[in-house]
């Protein structure tokens, strides 16, 4: 019995020792698996925790804001002057610097390689901080070359000294990443080896290992919680999914939780089908990327760039890919992915790259202008001298001096031409230009213009002609003068870039009328060399013109467009082009304005011309509704044909007497000759006969006259030829004539005028202009002897003062103040006049403020000064 129960013990005994044998050597098993399993997971998650990420993204933070200021920098130094539009840019500056501290601490504590690389790199952004604080203060005390050779010279070598220094530490965070993986996959086989040897341990201590065990793993199971929230706090700030696929088990092992944020799909999605987003790759994209799948090659890193659709916004994403084997046993078991969304950088790295272009851009096209404003201001200006020296041969020779100060004028209006474009450029660029409103004519606003144009098109022997479509009113209010600079701009150009025997054509149409709003169309068209299609893009650009070529050939600053352009669109406009290169152009403008009153028509005419019968032969049915509506808005009834033959016809059916017949020249039937011979011939002597030319018509004269014509008109004809037309045949001319006379003379004989001049020249020109009718002068060269002179005098001693805003000691704006606020009468009610060459509305208002009378801006011609004059002097208190 005790044999059996010992034998039972020892049964027992051996049941408990294989017990605790198979125990142990499960235990053993399992702690071997766990601890393999838990190693590996570590490892992966360290090879990602432990690389240097953070020194990259310092790195590329600090080059990125070095770019930035660099780009800043060369944009404060396009314009003349310091642009307050950059200022929100060089905000944006100052606020990332703050970043910068934490940068260079990230660098210094984190990067393991040579850290005299990181104190160059850090030495060389505070160098730079440094510099560009210096040039921004040249900028602002407006020393922009100091400005410029200081960023040329010392800032960028340290540019590039600091992409060297960016690129070293880039390298070696890299390297230092790879060898992290080979490291990991050494260790891991290590790690193997010792649990071996650890296991036979483990064995005799069965007890002891599975306490060690269940702690080991506890403590790791601990380590792994933290981790993974380390990973995924990390994960869900950067730009970087990070995924481990399973080769063997072909299925996504791990992912990280930021890919619904970077890719559009949840975690749980991708672990479901590694394919989901197919259907947002193409074709291409897709065989790359699924082939990085299925060529597990050893130790081979590789990367992917490509474009994917987000399947939330539909728009695309720029994404790279890398690829990190893991292998165990000497195979590639498992995958790490690195997927990065690349979309906001690229994006801002294009912008730098746009922003440096169009500075680049803005500084080629600032050469180009100087180059062609030097020469602009030089012909007019060579022109001036060389005609200067000319006269001097011909002081005895009236009828050639006469010429030579013809084209010393047209000269001197050439360069103020153009000094005016320059100077309106800029006020609207600084938003300076002020739009007025007040009624004008559009029939005496066209009227001008031809003037202006007619003898141009003449001397480039084109046809000229002026159109009024649909426009029954003429009196509107708007800005007059910004409007005809706009059309006064088209026709320049269109005068210039048309060959000899073209065609230019403006229009004034009414497009829409809305109440007492009418819309107009503005339009001048061409049959000139036209443009290119791709440089329409870039019209109304300033300082652009086609091609260099255009501008040696035709000169121009290029500011004539960008100006139009601006102008319309600051009185509510839109503004069109169309072109076709060697068949002409169309520029066109639409304007809203008000009409003055209800009929809108400006001129009133006697009974007698209304009683008059007007009749239009014109072959053009624009040009003969133009005559209709000129006619309408004088009240005289009209008729119109086509043709001799119609207006022949007309004659005879109608019997009706006509008072005047305007008949154009060239007409395909019959000319204009043969048709005013026929008609004269079925009028007898009643009707007045006026042909009209688009061309001289001294050849062709004679015969006319021969044939009964008794007047000619200039094509193209506007209502006042129409008038003095009508008027003639009324009596009515002389009269008016003689008044129009006796208006522009001016006699201000016993009246005193003070001069507050600093410059001699301009005093001497002045002094004779005024004396040249009547005016006593003295005068002043500064605004302080001004003042002084005018004090000392008896009150009423002045009548008026032309005051210089710019003079030395006191300028002219203290002075006016000062004799404003002297004890004495006549300083409250003396005529002060402000002269300057100063044109900006600030200016003006500046000098009405201290106390002026009215602003001219110099060069200021005779007849302007005369008239401010005569209204301060007769106009308010009445002639003496």
């Amino acid at each position: 019995m005790k044999h059996k129960k010992n034998r039972k013990a020892k049964n027992i005994n051996a049941l408990l020792i294989a017990v605790v044998v198979v125990i142990c050597i499960g235990v053993t098993a399992f702690a071997s698996m766990t601890i393999a399993n838990t190693d590996n997971l570590a490892v992966y998650t360290a090879e990602i925790y432990n690389r240097p990420y953070s020194v990259n993204n310092a790195a590329w933070k600090l080059r990125t804001q070095i770019l930035f200021a660099r780009n800043a920098m060369m944009n404060l130094l396009v314009g003349d002057e310091f642009p307050e539009s950059q200022t929100a840019e060089l905000g944006v500056m100052y606020e990332i610097r703050d970043e910068i501290p934490l940068l260079e601490e990230t660098l210094r504590t984190q990067y393991e390689g040579n850290p005299e690389t990181v104190e160059q790199l850090i030495a060389d952004v505070n160098e730079l901080l440094s510099i560009h604080d210096r040039c921004i203060q040249l900028i602002r005390e407006g020393k922009r070359e100091e400005a410029k050779t200081l960023l040329y010279d010392s800032a960028y070598p340290i540019y590039l000294n600091a992409d060297k220094s960016v690129k070293e530490i880039t390298d070696y965070s890299e390297m230092t990443i790879d060898a992290y993986v080979e490291q990991a996959s050494e260790l891991n086989a290590k790690t193997n080896t010792m649990a071996v040897v650890w296991g036979t341990a483990l064995i005799a201590l069965a007890v002891l290992v599975s306490a060690t065990s269940v702690h080991a793993i506890t403590k790791r199971n601990e380590d792994i919680f933290h981790n993974n929230a380390l990973f995924h706090i990390i994960s869900e700030n950067v730009d970087d999914v990070f995924m481990i696929y399973d080769l063997v088990e072909e299925r996504v092992e791990y992912i990280s939780d930021n890919v619904e944020r970077i890719l559009g799909f949840s975690a749980e999605d991708y672990k479901n089908n590694i394919w989901i987003a197919r259907a947002y790759l193409d074709d291409e994209t897709f065989r790359r990327l699924s082939g990085g799948f299925k060529k597990p090659d050893i130790g081979e890193v590789q990367q992917n760039q490509f474009i994917m659709t987000d399947p939330k916004t539909g728009n695309e994403k720029e994404l790279s890919s890398r690829r990190y084997p893991i292998v165990e046993n000497g195979r590639v078991t498992k995958f790490v992915f690195v997927t990065s969304d690349l979309t906001e950088g690229n994006r801002t790295q294009r912008m730098l790259q746009s922003a440096l272009e169009r500075a680049e851009n803005a500084n080629i096209a600032k050469r180009e202008f100087l180059s062609r404003m030097s020469h602009e201001i030089r012909t007019p200006m060579n022109a001036m001298t060389g005609t200067i020296r000319t006269m001097e041969y011909d002081l005895a020779n009236p009828a050639r001096m006469r010429e030579h100060l013809r084209k010393l004028n047209m000269s001197t209006l050439h360069l103020l031409d153009l000094i005016n474009d320059i100077l309106d450029m800029s006020k609207i660029e600084s938003g300076k230009m002020k739009i007025e409103k007040h009624e004008f004519s559009l029939n005496a606003m066209l009227s001008e213009i031809t003037d202006i144009m007619q003898p141009k098109a003449e001397e480039s022997k084109q046809a000229f002609d002026v159109l009024l479509k649909n426009a029954p009113c003429d009196m509107v209010k708007g800005d007059d003068t910004r409007i005809k600079q706009v059309l006064l701009n088209f026709l320049s150009n269109a005068i210039k870039f048309t060959p000899e025997r073209g065609k230019i054509r403006m229009s004034v149409e009414e497009m829409d009328r809305r109440g007492n709003q009418v819309r107009l169309k503005f339009e001048v068209r061409d049959t000139g060399i036209g443009m290119h299609e791709e440089f329409l893009e870039h019209l109304f650009e300033p300082f652009e013109q086609e091609q260099s070529s255009t501008y040696r050939k035709y000169g121009g600053t290029g500011l004539g467009m960008a100006l139009s352009k601006a102008l319309v669109e600051s009185m509510g406009g839109t503004i069109e082009v169309e072109s076709v290169p060697d068949m002409g152009s169309v520029f066109s403008f639409e304007l809203w304005l008000e009409i003055a009153d209800a009929g809108g028509i400006s001129i009133k005419t006697s009974d007698e011309i209304k009683s008059f019968h007007v009749l239009i032969v014109e072959d053009d049915a624009e040009m003969r509704e133009h005559l209709k509506i000129q006619c309408s808005q004088l009240g005289v009834e009209t008729s119109a044909a086509s043709s001799g033959v119609e207006a022949v016809k007309l004659m005879r059916e109608k019997k009706e007497k006509f008072d005047l017949c305007l008949i154009d020249l060239y007409m395909p039937d019959v000319d204009g000759i043969h048709t005013a011979e026929w008609i004269r011939s079925e009028a007898l002597e009643g009707v007045y006969i006026v042909l009209m030319s688009a061309y001289d018509h001294k050849n062709i004269e004679q015969e006319a006259l021969a044939a009964g014509v008794d007047d000619f008109l200039t094509k193209p004809v506007m209502r006042a030829d129409i008038y003095r037309i009508l008027q003639h045949i009324s009596g009515e001319l002389t009269c008016a004539a003689d008044e129009k006379e006796q208006a522009e003379s001016y006699d201000f004989t016993g009246r005193r005028l003070l001069i507050a001049e600093d410059n001699e020249l301009n005093m001497e020109v002045a002094r004779e202009l005024c004396e040249h009718v009547g005016f006593e002068i003295e005068g002043a060269y500064n605004g302080k002897e001004a003042v002084e002179k005018f004090a000392a005098s008896e009150e009423g001693y002045y009548d008026a003062i032309l005051m210089d805003v710019h003079m030395p000691v006191m300028n002219g704006n203290e002075a006016a103040r000062a004799i404003r606020e002297l004890k004495r009468k006549d300083a409250h009610s003396v005529a002060i006049i402000a002269m300057t060459a100063n044109a900006f509305y600030e200016d003006a208002a500046e000098a009405i403020k201290s106390g002026m009378n009215e602003h001219l801006a110099k060069p200021i011609e005779p007849e302007a000064i005369f008239a401010a004059l005569k209204k301060f002097l007769y106009d308010k208190k009445g002639r003496p």
